[in-house]
Formats: C-alpha cells, sequence, structure tokens
C-alpha cells in the first residue's frame, strides 16, 4: 500500500542587483504528514546479504525549512551556500501490544545538511572559450537506518565531501573534468 501524504510548502525568493553584481535568497518552510507509512525495520539474521523487512509504522510527520543564498560580488565569481533541517516523527510503531515505539526519528532521514559551492569564469579569448573552475562542499548530518537509536540499529555516520571541476565552455557546447575523473 502506498502511503498517503498530505504536503504544505511556502517559499520566498528575493533578488536585487543587476546581472554581473547580483544576490538572491531563497528559503522554503514545508510540512507533511504521513499515513500507512512502510518503512525498513531491520534485518531478520546478523549475516551478510541478510534478509529485511519493512514495517508498517502508521502516522509520521515530516517539518522543516530549506535557506540559499547566491552572491555574484563581480563579474565572473558567483558563491552560494546553503542549508536545511529536517524534523521527521514517526508518532506510534506497534510491533506487538506491549512492544511500542512513540515518537521516534525517522529511519534514513539526515536532520540537516549544508553546502557551499564557489565558481569563478572568464574569458579564454578565443572563440568565445571561457574557462569553468569550481569548487564545491556538501555536509550531512549522522541518521539511522532502522527505527529508534539503540544498540540494535545502524548508525550512519555525519559525513562531508568536497569535490572541484574545471572546464572550457563555448556558445554551444561544454567539457568539464572532476578529479579523479580527468
Amino acid at each position: 500500500m502506498c502511503p498517503k501524504m498530505s504536503t504544505s510548502r511556502k517559499s520566498r525568493t528575493t533578488s536585487w542587483g543587476s546581472r554581473a553584481c547580483s544576490s538572491i535568497a531563497a528559503g522554503a518552510v514545508f510540512y507533511m504528514d504521513y499515513t500507512d507509512l512502510q518503512v525498513y525495520g531491520g534485518s531478520v539474521l546478523d549475516i551478510a546479504d541478510e534478509p529485511a523487512f519493512n514495517i508498517n509504522a502508521g502516522e509520521a510527520a515530516i517539518r522543516g525549512f530549506e535557506l540559499e543564498a547566491t552572491v555574484r560580488p563581480f563579474t565572473g565569481v558567483e558563491l552560494h551556500v546553503g542549508v536545511g533541517h529536517v524534523d521527521s516523527e514517526i508518532k506510534e510503531v506497534r510491533f506487538t501490544d506491549e512492544d511500542v515505539l512513540k515518537d521516534v526519528a525517522m529511519p534514513t532521514v539526515r536532520p540537516w545538511t549544508a553546502n557551499a559551492s564557489a565558481t569563478y569564469e572568464h574569458d579564454l579569448g578565443i572563440g568565445g572559450l571561457r574557462a569553468n573552475y569550481r569548487i564545491d562542499y556538501v555536509w550531512q548530518a549522522r541518521n539511522y537506518d532502522s527505527l529508534g537509536e539503540g544498540d540494535l540499529t545502524d548508525i550512519y555516520p555525519a559525513f562531508d565531501t568536497v569535490d572541484a571541476s574545471i572546464g572550457v565552455i563555448a556558445p554551444k557546447w561544454m567539457f568539464r573534468c572532476s578529479p579523479p575523473t580527468c
């Protein structure tokens, strides 16, 4: 059975400045109610390629926000930052009449994320070609792979990544190389 979901989302975007030197900010707030939600309940055995099972988690609520800002302080430079938060809650999971979890975090949902990037682009002076340099950073908070936060639950730690790329942009094509794939 598919979960039933109702969604409410509010967002706002503000921008100012000229195209070459400008700023933009955006934000969103969201709330979702679920009924008949199914989530990963765990594994049957503690072995490789173990059989896993889902359980009917019933009702859940997710609420959160996203904020992003982009600044072009001068021609060719673009800086971007973003942050997001998700508060997910399963209201009640009933394994048996005696074994009931209430108000637990939804598995596999990372509550916090953040990102930043910087791009620099300039004219190469050859047939409209432009050079492009970019660096990206992403951070995500830890989460759990199944219900609860006890000893039987695997914890996926917080992590961060840094990616960089260089490229050439033409009027009708683009080539980008990101180590170690170059």
